[in-house]
């Protein structure tokens, strides 16, 4: 596509003690036609950039000399489209130089030993300011845009400093960039004495693309490339100047999602279906790593699931073997203890129970032995209450401490016992052994935990023992406790 250009190079530079600016050179492409067609005349627009109103040659001079530190000066410069054609304005620092131009007794004293083209100390001492300038008042303010503030050797060059910007310049309209530097003291001055540094500014002006064909009408494209729109789904045309796109769909694509297969073109859109990760496994977040393609999974260790196993309790996601499984306790041969609230929650200042249920689970019992506890800050206990195969002449507990939240020396004997060993149980059936009352406190709020302590059943000196009938022997058991939420 053919487009207008117009482009101005400014010149900068300070030697030692001299600081100008000069439009040296420049280059504009002006391209005029007219044809005559049944007396109608066409002609082609134009693009005119001005640097401070003026063409080529143009030079603007900061004198600035002795330059020393705290020194400093400041132009703004005033770009004008004088042309017809609206065109986008670019900003280029070209051709940079930084000498030493000879060492100097005082530069050799603050330890300067460099000299020559590239070796001069000068930039980077000078700090460079270059911004939008608004009002083209030479003064930054909050309606002003800041391009660069750096020391001079830090200026990107052979880049263009308005990118991104969009900056464009209809007929006749004006943007002003102001440049200010300052030779800032404090540091080591002496290093940069008859030091220099320099650098063009090649200001540009090129056609935005929309901005229209020879005929003075609106131009996209002049060829089928310059409308592709990167989409492969897509018919992408030029016709008459103007990009003209068609949905594509049945055709394979890429997404450029590794975690999609079978990308396939839907309407002017790339649509892939998502990789199947899944395992069946429960115990395992399925993911698919978006930059490989590759399914990783991750076991959910601890959490509750379900083996399967009526024979088990507890089930809980483990590492077993380097396999995620669900696992449970089995519950052969073990007698079953449970504590089972009333409720899942309970409002503050409400009351609840919570049951003590045992499963003999094909043994015959005749003591039980526990402690209670609770987290004494969101509940307290207000009493026991012994279900109906306990007898309630030979079962106590030493008693109920709501500080550190404990029913502590529970004793239990089933119905018939006489303070002697003999062929007596609490039976085979499932039972409730004791229902304890509780009230959650008044201003509490979360989750108590309701349980039975225990370590090992053959430890004589666990808190929770289960005898067998006949001779008190501990039995083996599995405890469920339980929990409540206070709200």
């Amino acid at each position: 596509m053919s487009k207008f250009m117009k482009k101005i190079l400014v010149s900068l530079s300070i030697i030692t003690a001299m600081l100008s600016a000069a439009v040296i050179g420049a280059t504009a492409s002006f391209f005029n036609d007219t044809e005559t067609s049944a007396g109608n005349v066409l002609g082609s627009g134009t693009l005119d950039l001005k640097v401070d109103n003026q063409d080529d040659p143009y030079v603007y001079y900061f004198d600035v000399r002795d330059l020393k530190p705290t020194d400093g000066g400041e132009h703004t410069f005033n770009l004008k489209n004088t042309g017809s054609i609206t065109g986008a304005l670019s900003m280029e620092i070209k051709n940079y130089i930084n000498d030493g131009n000879g060492l100097l007794e005082p530069e050799i004293e603050a330890g300067d030993a460099s000299d020559g083209i590239g070796e001069g100390e000068l930039d980077q001492q000078t700090m460079v300011k270059i911004w939008l300038d608004d009002d083209c008042q030479n003064d930054y303010d909050a309606n002003d845009e800041m391009i660069f503030e750096d020391y001079a050797d830090n200026i990107p060059t052979d880049v263009d400093l308005l990118e991104n910007r969009n900056i464009s310049l209809a007929e006749n309209e004006i943007q002003c960039i102001a440049l200010a530097y300052e030779f800032e003291e404090g540091l080591d001055n002496n290093l940069a004495q008859g030091d220099s540094f320099g650098f063009n500014i090649l200001f540009g002006l090129e056609q935005n693309a929309e901005e229209g064909n020879d005929n003075g009408e609106e131009t996209e494209c002049t060829a089928n490339d310059d409308c592709d729109d990167a989409n492969p789904c897509t018919n992408d045309i030029c016709e008459s100047g103007e990009c003209v796109y068609s949905s594509i769909s049945g055709i394979s694509c890429d997404d450029g999602n590794a975690c999609t297969i079978n990308d396939t073109c839907s309407d002017g859109e790339c649509v892939g279906t998502p990789k199947s990760c899944d395992d069946g496994n429960f115990c395992t977040t399925d993911t698919c790593n978006e930059t490989t393609g590759e399914c990783e999974y991750q076991c959910n260790i601890n959490t509750p699931c379900d083996d399967g196993d009526s024979n088990t309790i507890e089930d809980k996601c483990q590492i077993v073997g380097g396999e995620c499984q669900c696992v449970g306790e089995s519950t052969e041969g073990k007698v079953l203890i449970s504590v089972v609230p009333s409720a899942s929650q309970v409002n503050a200042g409400g009351s609840f129970t919570a049951d003590i249920k045992v499963n003999p689970n094909g043994y015959d019992i005749d003591v039980i032995q526990f402690d209670f506890e609770f987290d004494p800050s969101l509940v307290q206990a207000d009493n026991l209450v012994w279900g109906t195969l306990v007898d309630p002449a030979f079962s106590s507990y030493f008693g109920i401490n709501n500080v550190t939240g404990i029913i502590n020396g529970v004793f239990a004997f089933p119905i018939g016992y006489n303070n002697t060993i003999g062929d007596y149980s609490f039976g085979l059936t499932p039972f409730t052994l004791a229902t304890i009352n509780l009230t959650a406190n008044s201003s509490a709020s979360g989750i108590s935990y309701l349980r039975l302590p225990n370590t090992d059943y053959t430890d004589s000196a666990n808190p929770l023992i289960i005898g067998k009938s006949g001779s008190h022997t501990p039995l083996p058991y599995i405890v469920t406790d339980g929990s409540i939420i206070v709200q």
